[in-house]
């Protein structure tokens, strides 16, 4: 786990200045959690393509990870705490007491 977290760690200032990336988020328990945020998807074609990602990659696969997954998503909805028009309207019921 550690060794992953340092190739991240080494990766970070690359992706920090790329063009299209949002965040990284690095969690470390007994599991670990890495989520990557990408505005769109030529941002992500543009990362894999790198080569320094490539061999990070390719060293995950071969010495650090029995298995991994790895789940490509869109968003579905987008709301704050003030900009409320994609939430649901039970949620904006609950908490705000409104009727939708």
């Amino acid at each position: 786990m550690k060794k992953y977290l340092d190739l991240a760690d080494m990766l970070k200032p690359m992706l920090v200045g790329f063009e299209g990336f949002a965040c990284l988020v690095l969690n470390e328990e007994e599991k670990l959690l890495s989520v990557n945020v990408w505005t769109d998807v030529a941002a992500v074609k543009r990362r894999s393509n790198i080569m320094q990602h490539r061999m990070r990659r390719e060293e995950g696969r071969k010495n650090l990870f029995e298995s991994y997954k790895i789940t490509v998503c869109s968003e579905i909805r987008f709301y704050t705490d003030t900009e409320r028009a994609q939430a649901s309207r039970d949620s904006d019921n609950y908490y705000f007491g409104l009727e939708g």
